[in-house]
């Protein structure tokens, strides 16, 4: 129950969050592939990435993207982040539930 309390605020949040940002970077698209990609798996103990991009920085589960690219993100995670820099463009974040993977 707390998990899910605690993705309904994160949810929330971004919701908030891409209210403030122009309709252009809210943009939803279906067409990404994972070989152009980073992908990057939480867990409870760390965030590891594999991929194409290095536009990224990892301490523990707070991931920080720094450059452009296509991020795919995945697994579980109570206390983990994902930020993009200030001034970053050209930034793809994709949320996949484990179930598709």
């Amino acid at each position: 129950m707390y998990t899910k309390k605690k993705l309904l605020a994160a949810l929330l949040a971004s919701a908030l969050a891409a209210g403030m940002l122009p309709a252009s970077a809210c943009a939803a698209s279906t067409s990404y592939t994972t070989s152009n990609a980073t992908l990057i798996r939480f867990t409870d103990a760390a965030a590891k990435a594999s991929g194409k991009y290095t536009g990224y920085e990892i301490d523990g589960t707070d991931v920080s993207i720094t450059a452009a690219g296509t991020y795919v993100f995945s697994g579980d995670c109570d206390n983990g982040s994902i930020t993009v820099k200030k001034g970053v463009t050209g930034v793809t974040i994709v949320l996949r539930s484990d179930a598709h993977q």
